[in-house]
């Protein structure tokens, strides 16, 4: 099979990954590009293997190294060898997998690093086509570069923790691997990325993240609350951390007559069909609520009202009614088996079967977005030292020619994206995102506005999201506008827009005709739900449909109340997973010139964030319990108090001589 026989299987077919990383960045990142036809190939340490082999939670009826439902979902479709890379002899034969491999992934700290004798020139040296992604805890530079890290401190030091929980309480932390995954994602674009520069300029690259960065880069209001408005940012319970500038309400969970539903009103008229809904048509004349965005200021008599409404009603009626009849973002608050038996989830295939290594079926989340030609693939995870004998006897072929490579410097090549179009019809923070993020590597972005709606350019946060775009003026309801906008299309690449389903399919603007004017166009459509099923034009925004996911079910104070993220968690990461589908798309299109729509709903990502929980659920048919901030195996493990107001201290300890050092 020639390589454009294998790109038309599936974008990665002709790549090959070594992976020698033992965090769940690492293995979150390779199991993205096994899906999209990769070869990866894991390394593990002998004699145990990987540590998330061993890790909670544990699958009932399997013992370990193949029970941790954390290895079996991050390491579907790899092969994996038992190598010891810390002696001469293991080093020795990773570099020669490394030799004639596309891409390596380590995840080996500066002091690592000196220690193995390996660095970026050794490895550019060794194979000068080579895209080697380092993703550490705090980079390879800087005081922090060689400090350890966990999930609890990466959260700590990107500043998501800071912005969850009670006001008057510790942070809280969000459960599971939140800061590695979202790394992951954008490890897998850096991948992307370095693979087309690869093409552009005849070398490899390495491309290095860090956690801490990755997590930082990704606020919505944060730095630009105190930039602009002198403002930081605080928890606020279950409600959206608060500021000046996001007064509106209610954004917020409570109780109802079964569980907890959560009301996500974050536009003026949508206060206004809230009072429609619950009969309360005068509060929009009273003035203690009648001005939008003081609303938040009246948040706890709004409560009040909220909760007498809600107290006879079930989470479905309430949903039904605010979603389905009276346009306001409104979700029930899930535990794990709910979410698993969601009808929109179930309708969109989100959860697929796989066979465990050693027998029986096993139930994880897919890859958190849709193609339309790009199919993923899924394998089972390998058992401990599965495929030793398969690489040793067949052993890595190069995909690249084994030639001398042209030699150029990077920095006189052209963007890395310079050439490719985009048309942004997106709004809030998600969409706005990932056009920014296209831009910044050299796109030409084109924001496409309603002249009728006004720009508040003292808007810290669309200036931050929309740097480096252009911007164009077009009503698409008027014949002229559309057609102009058709003409755009003609001549541009990709087109990203998160509007409900029918808002582009009314201005005739959907997928069908935009590929008529430009085949090769690829568009990315983001909303709540997706496209279609019976949930797909309910109103949301991540603050609202976060409750749906299963992250709220395992997140809170021990004993308590599901808590929300505090931050509409469900977009950046549909952000980053928007990334990584336009990305596997232009890369199918370059070997096809196939165009593609991809369909992201901002439900799906968190599930599969979460995707070992879900795993042990469908498995053990157990909910964890919420714990704060403990673990269940390392301690002490929490959020402790300093001195000054607000001030928190984020401890975890993995082993005994951190325990001693302490």
């Amino acid at each position: 099979m020639d390589r454009m026989d294998r790109m038309s299987v599936l974008p990665l077919s002709d790549i090959t990954v070594v992976e020698v990383s033992d965090s769940v960045a690492g293995a979150f990142c390779g199991r993205m590009l096994a899906a999209f036809g990769a070869r990866v190939i894991e390394v593990e340490r002998p004699p145990k293997g990987s540590w998330t082999r061993y890790a909670e939670p544990q699958l009932d009826g399997y013992d370990a190294p193949d029970a941790g439902a954390l290895f079996l979902f991050d390491n579907m479709g790899k092969e994996s060898v038992l190598l010891d890379w810390k002696s001469a002899d293991g080093m020795k034969a990773l570099l020669e997998l490394v030799r004639t491999a596309d891409v390596l992934i380590d995840d080996w700290q500066p002091q690592m690093r000196r220690k193995l004798g390996v660095d970026a020139e050794s490895l550019q040296s060794l194979n000068p086509l080579l895209v080697n992604l380092s993703m550490t805890p705090f980079g390879l530079s800087g005081p922090y570069a060689d400090w350890k890290s966990t999930p609890l401190v990466s959260l700590a030091l990107g500043g998501y923790l800071y912005l969850s929980g009670d006001e008057d309480r510790e942070p809280l932390m969000l459960p599971g691997y939140q800061a590695q995954r979202l790394t992951a994602m954008k490890g897998y674009a850096g991948i992307m990325l370095a693979l087309r520069a690869r093409e552009m300029a005849g070398r490899g690259q390495p491309v290095e993240l860090s956690e801490m960065e990755a997590l930082t880069a990704l606020h919505q209001f944060t730095f630009v609350s105190h930039e602009y408005d002198g403002i930081i940012r605080k928890r606020a319970g279950v409600r959206l951390a608060t500021g000046r500038r996001t007064g509106g309400y209610p954004i917020t969970t409570l109780p109802c007559k079964d569980g907890y539903i959560t009301f996500s009103a974050s536009a003026p008229h949508q206060w206004d069909y809230v009072c429609a809904m619950i009969g309360r048509e005068d509060l929009l004349i009273d003035p203690r609520f009648s001005a939008f965005q003081s609303l938040k200021d009246a948040a706890d008599e709004i409560d009040e009202i909220l909760l007498e409404w809600c107290a006879d009603k079930t989470r479905q009626e309430i949903v039904e009614l605010a979603a389905g009849v009276y346009s306001v973002p409104a979700s029930p608050v899930f535990d794990l088996s709910e979410t698993m038996r969601d009808d929109q989830y179930l309708y969109r295939g989100l959860f697929a079967e796989f066979e465990h290594p050693h027998g029986g079926m096993l139930t994880f989340p897919r890859v958190p977005f849709h193609m339309s030609l790009t199919q993923p693939k899924f394998t089972p995870a390998p058992s401990l030292g599965q495929h030793n004998n398969t690489v040793r006897d067949e052993p890595v072929e190069p995909s690249h020619p084994t030639h001398p490579v042209h030699r150029c410097k990077f920095s006189s090549v052209e963007p890395l994206l310079s050439g490719i179009r985009v048309i942004d019809l997106t709004r809030v923070w998600a969409g706005p995102l990932v056009a920014r993020i296209l831009a910044d590597y050299g796109a030409h972005v084109i924001k496409v506005a309603d002249p009728r709606v006004p720009i508040d350019r003292t808007r810290g946060v669309d200036n931050k999201h929309n740097r480096n775009k252009d911007s164009l003026a077009l009503r698409l309801d008027l014949p002229e506008g559309r057609d102009a906008f058709l003409d755009l299309a003609a001549v541009s690449d990709i087109v990203i827009e998160s509007f409900r389903p029918h808002v582009m399919r009314n201005f005739r603007l959907d997928f069908d005709p935009l590929r008529q004017v430009r085949p090769a166009i690829i568009m990315c459509s983001i909303s709540g739900y997706c496209s279609q099923g019976a949930a797909a034009e309910f109103p949301a925004y991540g603050t609202s449909v976060e409750s749906i996911t299963g992250i709220p079910s395992l997140m809170g104070y021990a004993g308590e109340m599901p808590m929300t993220s505090g931050i509409a968690y469900p977009d950046p990461v549909t952000g980053m997973n928007a990334l990584a589908a336009i990305m596997t798309a232009l890369r199918h299109r370059t070997a096809t010139g196939q165009g593609q729509f991809i369909d992201l709903a901002l439900a799906e990502g968190p599930v599969c964030q979460i995707g070992e929980y879900i795993g042990a659920y469908a498995h053990n048919g157990t909910q964890p319990p919420r714990a704060g901030n403990s673990h269940y195996r390392h301690a002490p493990h929490g959020v402790y108090p300093c001195q000054g107001a607000d001030r928190w201290l984020a401890i975890a300890l993995t082993c005994e001589e951190q325990w001693l050092a302490l």
